[in-house]
């Protein structure tokens, strides 16, 4: 008899146990939703790719009025360069030639192109992007 009344008695335990347990799936579904409600998640999205596009639009600025100014310093260079009547003339001409060197092949390796001619070849044809080289890298290693 007592076989027989452990699997009632057992039943009857694991049925008050879930009766004595707190439901609460429902109660922390609601916050769940409201705080990651899609409206919520798109207004997200929109802000942070208008303050993307604000500062890509600060970047751009800077670098129109970093290329102005370099290219006035290579103008002005040249026309040293032209003018130049005495060695020491000369002398100051290939002094801000070689001045400009540096700061220049910064410029174009750390703004210009990365910043530029990049995205201009990417809006250009799309398959020059880095992923498509990642594609065409993984092939050969495959032979």
């Amino acid at each position: 008899m007592a076989d027989s009344e452990s699997p009632e008695i057992e039943i009857g335990c694991v049925e008050d146990k879930n009766k004595d347990i707190p439901s609460k799936p429902n109660v922390q579904w609601i916050p769940w939703r409201e705080k990651y409600d899609s409206n919520y998640i798109s207004r997200c999205e929109r802000e942070r790719d208008e303050a993307a596009n604000i500062a890509r639009t600060n970047c751009l600025w800077m670098v129109f009025l970093v290329t102005i100014i370099v290219s006035c310093l290579w103008i002005e260079t040249a026309i040293l360069f032209n003018k130049a009547d005495s060695k020491n003339d000369i002398n100051a001409a290939w002094m801000q030639l070689f001045s400009l060197l540096i700061p220049t092949s910064a410029y174009f390796n750390g703004i210009f192109i990365p910043m530029i001619i990049c995205p201009l070849i990417e809006f250009m044809d799309p398959s020059l992007t880095s992923d498509s080289f990642e594609i065409h890298d993984s092939t050969k290693n495959q032979n």
